[in-house]
């Protein structure tokens, strides 16, 4: 049995995009992108969340706030540490990978931090996030090193809980067409990554696994 659909408030005369729901506990977190308001240009990430179990949403809260730039293609994970809910968020912001988090789950979200600031890659896309507790593992496709060339696959991550991230790295790095990157975290924090590949000809699966 379930109960009658309720709307989650949103820009009026404005289509939201296909959402997400994560959880952990009684912490409920959906997140999708649309325009903020009839005037907009440019769509925004947008975030709800309740803290029982999705009888009721807070007011969302506008995490990219860009008005001048296309946000769009986000994703989201949630992590438990100890009492608190950790929210990590990711979105590609024109031609950045972006992320913010929220450490306690109060609705206050760190400033945005770029994840491909030191790669010099273009057109980023498709960008996946996984959490383990203060562990935050990034992936996401993108053109390298000139436009028009084959996509690759690249990393980050965060071994505290987001303030900072390091092993930015091209984990495919062949001729061949690298995409549609996805990732999980394994029972003792490492990372495997998946995507699909060209480099023998035919699409073929790919992964690596972290050390």
């Amino acid at each position: 049995m379930f109960t009658s659909p309720t709307r989650v408030p949103g820009t009026a005369g404005q289509d939201a995009e296909p959402p997400q729901v994560v959880r952990t506990g009684n912490d409920v977190f959906l997140l999708w992108h649309e325009f903020p308001d009839a005037a907009a240009t440019q769509p925004d990430i947008f975030l709800a969340r309740s803290g029982n179990g999705g009888s009721s949403f807070r007011p969302r809260i506008n995490l990219s706030n860009s008005p001048a730039a296309f946000s769009a293609d986000e994703d989201i994970a949630v992590a438990r540490v100890g009492n608190a809910t950790r929210v990590y968020v990711v979105w590609i912001e024109d031609t950045a990978v972006l992320f913010r988090r929220d450490k306690t789950n109060d609705g206050t979200y760190s400033n945005a931090l770029r994840l491909n600031d030191t790669l010099g890659v273009n057109s980023p896309s498709r960008v996946r996030v996984v959490a383990s507790g203060d562990n935050v593992f990034v992936v996401w496709q993108a053109e390298h090193p000139q436009p028009g060339d084959n996509t690759d696959i690249f990393y980050a991550r965060s071994t505290d809980a987001g303030d900072s991230f390091k092993d930015k790295k091209n984990l495919s790095t062949n001729a061949g067409v690298s995409e549609f990157p996805d990732l999980t975290v394994l029972a003792d924090n490492r990372v495997l990554v998946t995507w699909r590949d060209s480099t023998t000809g035919d699409f073929e699966i790919f992964f690596t696994r972290g050390s």
